[in-house]
């Protein structure tokens, strides 16, 4: 295997993809992607390429996400790091092989209401509902940030 990916530019640097291997006929794109939805990143999960009827490509949004499922001990498809994947899938084009997006927020007029309605003088305008549904979602994540970060100084302690 070395030779193949002695050959192939970047393969070093592809930690975010995962080979699924030794899949049968009856696995279909659904099995690989309910499985997946385990190890999602950041509201984002692992994109799926199928390189031939036994072999499947896990494409994550980041490297740490492809290697929570390398260190799980999860029994149900054999995974490995793509610098060891079959020969077929490593002739996948790198463009066919970028990371996942995370999903665009929901956005609101409230803001460009605001500033409307103060640049114009004019109060009638504001969505005063909108506005307060997104104060409220931004310090709903504001929370989750502080409470993420709590739990990161416990669980790794005060050095």
């Amino acid at each position: 295997m070395k030779e193949l990916t002695a050959g192939c530019p970047g393969v070093a640097n592809q930690p975010h993809i995962l080979e699924i291997f030794g899949l049968t006929r009856s696995v279909k794109t659904s099995h690989i992607e309910e499985f997946l939805l385990e190890f999602m990143w950041g509201g984002t999960t692992a994109n799926v390429k199928w390189v031939d009827d036994e072999h499947a490509l896990a494409v994550f949004p980041c490297a740490e996400a492809a290697q929570v499922l390398l260190d799980s001990s999860q029994k149900e498809f054999k995974v490995r790091p793509y610098n060891k994947a079959s020969g077929a899938a490593l002739q996948i084009a790198a463009e066919e092989l970028t990371p996942p997006r995370s999903a665009r927020p929901k956005t609101t007029t409230a803001v460009a209401r605001r500033l409307i309605s103060n640049a114009l003088g004019n109060r009638e305008v504001r969505d005063k509902a909108a506005e307060r549904e997104l104060a409220s979602l931004r310090k709903a994540n504001k929370m989750d940030k502080q409470q993420r970060q709590r739990q990161l100084s416990e669980a790794w302690g005060d050095d």
